[in-house]
């Protein structure tokens, strides 16, 4: 697991190149104030816990 402040990863090689190396590696990347987490391998990626998301929020 590797985290980063997304405006470090803007930065240093861009969003786009560094989703592209995500997707490459077949690995997940998520995204929650600021900092983007990626999971380094293939196994899927599952919340075990969320806040209740109003009916506002899901649309």
């Amino acid at each position: 697991m590797v985290r980063r402040k997304v405006r470090d990863m803007e930065r240093m090689v861009g969003r786009e190149a560094f989703l592209a190396e995500i997707r490459r590696r077949g690995f997940t990347a998520v995204e929650n104030a600021g900092q983007v987490i990626v999971f380094c391998n293939a196994e899927p990626v599952r919340l075990v816990t969320a806040r209740p998301q109003t009916f506002k929020e899901s649309l």
